[in-house]
């Protein structure tokens, strides 16, 4: 049986096996939401809280450079430009609202900046 391995894939007989790894990784890569890691989370949170990074440093007994860095990444990850627009991101996400979610101005924000972040190129 001929083998050939690129990287974790391996074509046996034109089927491929491939590593469950990365299976994982391409549908995280492949879904709408962007993947943040567990403290990139809390720091956004803390953020929608209108928490400083100062104040984030002290809550998650961090350096404020480490806040800074995950803000940089949090900000890349959602494609947002600064921390009130990953604010608003996160409450529409976490659904801080009006009892009727269509109603909600966060859930319309959210709708805009979908559409602007997959809309035409050149936009």
């Amino acid at each position: 049986m001929k083998q050939m391995a690129v990287g974790r894939v391996v074509a046996r007989s034109n089927v491929l096996i491939v590593n469950e790894r990365i299976v994982s990784f391409m549908l995280q890569q492949s879904s709408a939401e962007p993947v943040l890691t567990r403290a990139e989370k809390r720091v956004l949170s803390l953020v929608s809280q209108s928490k400083t990074n100062r104040e984030i440093a002290a809550s998650l007994r961090i350096s404020p450079a480490t806040v800074k860095r995950h803000l940089e990444n949090i900000l890349r990850k959602l494609g947002v430009r600064n921390r009130l627009e990953a604010a608003i991101y996160h409450l529409s996400m976490v659904g801080s609202c009006a009892p009727s979610k269509s109603d909600c101005p966060l859930v319309e924000w959210r709708k805009w900046h979908d559409n602007e972040r997959n809309g035409p190129i050149g936009r």
